[in-house]
Order: structure tokens, then sequence, then C-alpha cells
């Protein structure tokens, strides 16, 4: 027995060995710290946890008679934002900046103390820092401009950042009283039928108000748009409050049919047209041509089922990628495409479903303008986009003007 023990004394069993040999290892590593530093103290944990500076010098909190003690007494006391001051113009305070704000892609303190040390963080926490921002109305306002400029849409639709106002303008009565009716039937069961007897561009501009200010969700929006699942042409959806449904996709595409049957003569059409003309409520249906997704889905099973009489398409923001590469043969007329705000556009390979290197743009002859607004994607986009065309497409979102083939030569 005794020899036995002896054996085992001489002969450790290997997972001791391991654990002594890094205790060794983080003894010599902590000798060269001590070294390195000119010390012989032991540096207590509450030294090595607690920040290296007071939280009254990061952020600018505390005062000339706050002491570093208070300033570590209490960490997880709210935090003031400091005070911004122009370069040059010490102690001038025109405004309050957050403790951390987002710098062209870099987390940045307030002053004074600037940049966060380190490398940028990558694309997918950009959604982290602006999440609250996309929220906002202000975003939504800059994200719809693009198409509400090309339609020419009123300026009080959108106005939500102008502060003065004298330059403030205003919306019209008929506006006025849609939106006194939706605030007090929008709950109900009735509204419904009062949203059937609103003017049909009474419904599109209040929907366009309420996209920007308050999104409507699925049963008002809906039951606002009505059996035509749109308001003269124009389907506007904001998520996540809203969704896309397959039956408005579908009421659209069947919209700009005769609502008849097709084995009906024409003097039965002609004479169901004179009877049911004089007490319809709505304007006459049309045809689906805009159609503005934000912050929702589209899922790949509805792309097959867009109008192809769609003319103006805007794609913002989707929690998803879209299979853009579908969109020439189910919409030849697009005139604007607003892909803006999409991030899983930028790095998409080749083989990714929303990838735009498989989109055939030349299929697209009556595109005007492609909106890629903080998308990151790269300026040789527009050479693709531009090949074989009489005119150029106004790519909107692209910094840096692309370098032909004939520039290229010359440098």
């Amino acid at each position: 027995m005794s020899r036995r023990s002896t054996v085992d004394r001489e002969s450790p069993r290997p997972s001791r060995q391991v654990n002594t040999l890094l205790h060794t290892l983080r003894g010599e590593q902590f000798r060269h710290q001590q070294n390195l530093t000119r010390t012989s103290t032991h540096i207590t944990t509450f030294l090595q946890n607690k920040p290296t500076l007071p939280l009254a010098q990061i952020f600018g909190t505390g005062g000339s008679s706050s002491t570093a003690d208070d300033a570590y007494a209490d960490p997880l006391a709210p935090v003031q934002p400091a005070p911004f001051r122009e370069p040059g113009a010490p102690g001038h305070r025109r405004g309050m900046r957050p403790p951390v704000t987002l710098v062209e892609g870099v987390p940045t303190y307030a002053y004074p103390n600037g940049a966060v040390p380190g490398p940028r963080p990558p694309r997918s926490w950009t959604s982290l820092f602006d999440e609250d921002e996309r929220h906002g109305q202000a975003w939504r306002a800059r994200a719809l401009r693009l198409l509400f400029d090309d339609l020419r849409v009123p300026r009080w639709v959108h106005d939500v950042e102008v502060e003065d106002e004298d330059v403030r303008t205003i919306p019209p009565l008929s506006l006025e009283c849609a939106r006194m009716l939706l605030e007090m039937y929008r709950d109900s069961e009735d509204w419904a039928e009062v949203a059937s007897y609103i003017p049909t561009y009474v419904k599109r501009d209040l929907v366009r108000w309420y996209a920007v200010r308050r999104p409507l969700g699925n049963a008002t929006l809906y039951a606002l748009y009505g059996d035509e699942a749109h308001a003269g042409g124009e389907l506007l959806v904001v998520g996540p409050e809203a969704s896309l449904k397959r039956s408005a996709l579908v009421k659209g595409m069947s919209s700009h049919h005769h609502p008849h049957s097709v084995h009906a003569t024409e003097g039965e059409r002609t004479s169901h047209e004179d009877v049911d003309s004089w007490d319809t409520p709505g304007d006459p249906a049309t045809p689906l041509a805009v159609l503005v997704l934000i912050a929702t889905s589209l899922p790949n099973e509805l792309v097959t089922s867009l109008a192809p009489t769609i003319t103006h398409l805007s794609l913002i923001a989707l929690p998803q990628p879209a299979r853009v590469y579908r969109l020439p043969e189910v919409c030849p007329l697009l005139e604007v495409l607003d892909l803006s705000y999409n991030d899983w556009l930028s790095g998409a390979s080749i083989t990714a479903e929303g990838s735009l290197e498989r989109v055939p743009w030349r299929r697209w002859r009556y595109l005007r303008i492609l909106g890629l607004r903080e998308c990151g994607v790269g300026t040789d986009i527009a050479q693709k986009v531009n090949t074989e065309r009489w005119t150029d497409v106004d790519i909107v979102g692209l910094d840096r003007p692309v370098l032909t083939k004939t520039s290229q030569n010359e440098t």
C-alpha cells in the first residue's frame, strides 16, 4: 500500500498537470505585469472593476466641487447628457447631446471625450443604434420623400421637421374632417361603413398623413381602403403596425378588369353600369399603380402576385430580404424603384435572395429613379443599371460618381 501511494505522488494525474501549468502561467503573467508597472502591491478587485475615470469626467455630469469618491458612489444613477460646445468657443452651449451617439458608424461620447477608441462596429450592430430613430415620424418623412416628390404630394403631408409656424403648411379641411371621423369610429364596428363614404382622394391623403405620423393598423387601414384594397391606385403599408395581405394584391390585380362577368354581353354591361353608377359611393375602380412597404416584410410567395400595372414601388427598411430579381418580369412598367434603408443589400453574394447582381436591369425600359439610400451598395451598380440605355437612371444614394471605362483608361 505504501508503494502504491508513493507511485501516485510521483506521477500526478493529467488534469492536475494542466491545472498546475495554468497556475504557473498565470503567476508568470502577473509577475510580468507587476514588473511593467514597477510595483510590488497587489491590484485589488475594486481597482480592476471600477472605470478608469470618474463618471462625472466621462459624461460631464459632476461639478467642480464633486470628488472622485462621489463620482464612484452611485454607478447605477442615471447619467445626464453632457453639454455640446462648439470648437473654438469653450463654455458655449447650443444644445444637448445624448451620452453616446453614432457619428458615421462610430460610437461617439459627448463633449469633451470625443470618439470611442476601437474599430468600427459591424453592420449588424447598426440597427441597435438607430432602432428608435427608425420608429420616428421624422425618419418616415425622409424615407417617403423620394416617392412623394415624384408624385408631387403636397408638402403638408410630410412636413414634420419645419419648426417655423409661418412656413408650415396647413392641411385642407377635408382631411381634418376625415381625421375626426377616423379617430371617432376607428375602434367601432361602423368604421367600414363610414369609410365607404369618404372620397377616394381623401382616403389617399389620409393614409399618407398617418403613414408619416401614426401608422395605421391592419384593421383600420384595410377597412379604410374598402373593397378595392387601395385608394386611387395607391397602397401604403407601414409596419410593424400593418402588414401586406394577399387579398389586397389580388384585388389590386383584378381592379383593372371589369367587375362583371366576362360572358355578359355589351348591352347587359351597359345596363348594369347605368343602374349601379348613380348611387355608387366611391370613384370608379382604378388599377394599382403605387405600392409602398415600410418596415414590413414582402414574402417570396407574394412577389409574383404583384400587379403588373405598378409604376412606383417602394420597399423601404424591409426586415427580411426580398427577391428583387423577380420584379422585372412581374412589374415591367416600373418608373420609380426605392430600395432605401435595406441593410441586407450590402455585401450580399450573387446567389443571395436580395442580391442586386441577379436583377436584369435592361428589362425595365421605363425606369427613371432608383433609390439606394443607406444601403451600403457600391457605386459600380450605376454602370450595370445604365447599360444599354439612352437615358441614365437617376440613382439616389450613391455619394461618389462612377468612373467609366474611358476615364479609367485615361487615368
